[in-house]
């Protein structure tokens, strides 16, 4: 059975993104759901870098589009936090 590093590392960015759009359940876990974030948004950037290089299109619907929402949740997450509380 083989893989493709693009199909793996759009699995790794889909599963960091759901783990990071979990941890803004609870503020004790947004530490961990910031790192999963990072890691989520690298993985879909490299992802998207190697279909551009490969000149495929990525659409709105492909999994590594939504991973990269998944993973930006935390990050708007805690700049609504900041702006609440910052009176």
């Amino acid at each position: 059975m083989k893989i493709s590093v693009g199909k793996l590392f759009t699995g790794l960015a889909v599963f960091f993104g759901a783990l990071a759009a979990l941890s803004c359940i609870s503020i004790s876990l947004l530490k961990w759901g910031m790192f999963c974030s990072i890691a989520g948004i690298v993985c879909s950037v490299f992802v998207i870098f190697r279909r551009t290089q490969f000149q495929m299109i990525t659409k709105w619907n492909h999994p590594v589009v939504l991973a990269l929402f998944l993973s930006s949740l935390p990050i708007l997450y805690l700049i609504t936090i900041i702006f609440i509380f910052k009176e």
